[in-house]
């Protein structure tokens, strides 16, 4: 047993649904690979599950959701995924009160952390100006992405022509402009826009059409298959911490087309196309481009795969392993 040991909270994994639920997945999988990794840097990574786990003697405590409870008192080291409520309240389902004191806890465990993980420079940066961490205290690492398996079942007919929304629907995934196209006629025909994710706050209505197919929740496994198979994934979203579905699709060379908003810019960058959330047109343009033009959809399929590269689980893991030894 190793005298480096690292707790790793994993009290967000309970009943981990399908889509809609990125920053599960991400700890599940960020967990994974630090087990993998810690062995080789001398380290032990233990879970903690329950409150009680966080008895146990570690080193170190990494809280991959970012939030740091107000009952620990030992070396914390937070992983950040966005700060959204802080600017965009509105986006949230809270009372005010019940927002007010999460922001303060949250900000409180951030300023007591030994050190922050961000999932991106627009999240980073986020961080600097709304807690006054010092730059140097706050390490960018991006997220991963799970190898995809070849033998799920389709959940869409192999021929059918569609284009993708994953996660969970809420007003800040900007969903109405793209129903506006389908209503409006300027949807590509004999397409189909589908829709996969459970419903959150906010009361947007999917349409009842003929081109707009609403799937719910689906499993982790039939999300997957739905990336694989369609034209291209669309990420209007008004803003991203990170965009963990557009680094998915990438992954497999489905093309992204992705709202230039929050972190999206970073993830994405010239591994697909980005564009003003809010500019209907070029929305339109894009997604009629991507329909019809199969040389178009190769090309951003080749980028999109070699953009995804840069980020892995393995190096994120590396890198805050080898930043918590040297801090602790």
């Amino acid at each position: 047993m190793s005298e480096f040991i690292i707790g790793v909270d994993l009290r967000g994994l309970s009943g981990l649904p399908g889509s809609g639920a990125g920053v599960a997945h991400a700890t599940r999988e960020l967990w994974e690979t630090l087990l993998k990794k810690s062995f080789t840097l001398g380290i032990e990574c233990i879970p903690l599950c329950t409150r009680k786990d966080f008895r146990k003697t570690t080193r170190a405590v990494i809280f991959p959701t970012g939030a740091v409870p107000i009952w620990f008192h030992g070396n914390a080291f937070p992983l950040v995924h966005d700060l959204f409520i802080f600017d965009y309240p509105e986006w949230f389902n809270q009372k005010t009160f019940h927002r007010l004191f999460t922001t303060t806890v949250f900000l409180r465990g951030l300023k007591r952390a030994v050190h922050i993980f961000a999932v991106s420079e627009s999240t980073k940066n986020d961080i600097i100006r709304h807690a006054g961490i010092p730059p140097e205290r706050i390490s960018v690492v991006y997220q991963g992405v799970d190898s995809f398996k070849e033998d799920y079942i389709n959940v869409m007919e192999p021929k059918e022509k569609y284009f993708l929304v994953l996660g969970t629907i809420e007003p800040r995934k900007n969903l109405n402009m793209l129903f506006k196209l389908v209503y409006s006629g300027d949807f590509p025909a004999n397409t189909k826009l589908v829709i996969a994710g459970k419903n959150g706050w906010g009361n947007v209505k999917i349409p009842v059409h003929e081109q707009v197919v609403c799937l719910g929740e689906v499993s982790h496994e039939k999300k997957q298959q739905l990336i694989r198979n369609a034209t291209a994934l669309l990420l209007p979203s008004l803003s991203e911490g990170f965009g963990r579905s557009s680094l998915e699709a990438m992954s497999i060379g489905t093309p992204v087309i992705a709202s230039n908003a929050g972190a999206l810019s970073e993830v994405v960058d010239d591994g697909g196309i980005l564009l003003d959330p809010q500019d209907m047109s070029a929305w339109k343009q894009a997604i009629h481009s991507l329909a019809s033009d199969d040389q178009k959809r190769d090309e951003i399929s080749k980028k999109g795969v070699i953009q995804s590269r840069k980020c892995t689980w393995e190096q994120t893991a590396g890198n805050i392993l080898a930043t918590i030894k040297s801090s602790c």
